[in-house]
């Protein structure tokens, strides 16, 4: 099970460390100060409506969580 979780992670840090989202802050973490348009992948400091704001996760802990989901559903 150990390495089904690990396999895991790794998608979802591959993912997120391609995300408009990703800022290497805390060793990773997704950019709560950005805005990101979920189709074109475009990113803002500034509200825009049906944008995604990050949520501020630190990345390598929210990957390993089996059901914990993307803000941006990326994963």
């Amino acid at each position: 099970m150990l390495e089904a979780n690990d396999e895991l992670a790794k998608k979802r840090l591959n993912i997120c460390l391609a995300c408009p989202l990703y800022s290497s802050r805390l060793g990773g973490s997704c950019n709560g100060n950005l805005y990101m348009d979920p189709i074109t992948e475009d990113v803002s400091t500034k509200f825009h409506k049906d944008w995604v704001k990050g949520c501020n996760c630190i990345i390598r802990q929210n990957t390993r969580v089996p059901d914990a989901e993307c803000v941006a559903g990326k994963w």
